[in-house]
């Protein structure tokens, strides 16, 4: 079906959203199973037609930084190769060629940020979660680490002002 705007909930000083895509209807349904608690949305759809409507973007990646998927090769059109190439460097300066622990998580600015791609509204940050390779609790440890991010993202914001994170 269309997409439609997400549900926002308050959460400290910033409203913010969670908005999960996914192309496969059997995805969207199990999670729906679950019911709307406020704070979820699940859109059927891709991430290129989700992008206006969001600031950052959940990027799930491998604990290398490497492009290993369509959804790194979409994300990288979308926000820009230079995000995922900067988030590979960060991992290599503070982690080596092993890679990053399963469930680290840091916002980078995207291409977006740095000057934009003409008439398309891609958002501003993208938030890169190391969940690869796959392990039975690397998509909560992932998660969890993105949204401590955005946390302390939005806490610094507030002390200094700037674009918090709300999508």
């Amino acid at each position: 079906g269309p997409l439609t705007a997400p549900l926002a909930v308050p959460v400290g000083e910033v409203a913010w959203r969670l908005t999960i895509c996914d192309a496969d209807d059997a995805f969207c349904a199990a999670r729906r199973h679950f019911g709307d608690d406020g704070r979820v949305a699940v859109v059927r759809g891709r991430v290129e037609e989700l992008a206006a409507m969001a600031n950052c973007v959940i990027w799930p990646g491998n604990v290398q930084g490497l492009a290993a998927s369509g959804l790194d090769r979409a994300l990288s059109g979308l926000l820009g190769s230079g995000t995922l190439e900067r988030a590979r460097a960060r991992i290599l300066a503070e982690h080596g060629d092993e890679g990053c622990p399963i469930g680290t998580a840091f916002l980078l600015e995207t291409g977006a940020a740095m000057g934009g791609f003409g008439a398309v509204k891609a958002p501003r940050f993208a938030a890169f979660a190391a969940v690869y390779p796959r392990t039975r609790e690397g998509p909560l440890l992932a998660m969890r680490g993105a949204m401590a991010a955005i946390a302390e993202h939005n806490s610094e914001i507030a002390a200094r002002g700037g674009e918090a994170i709300r999508s």
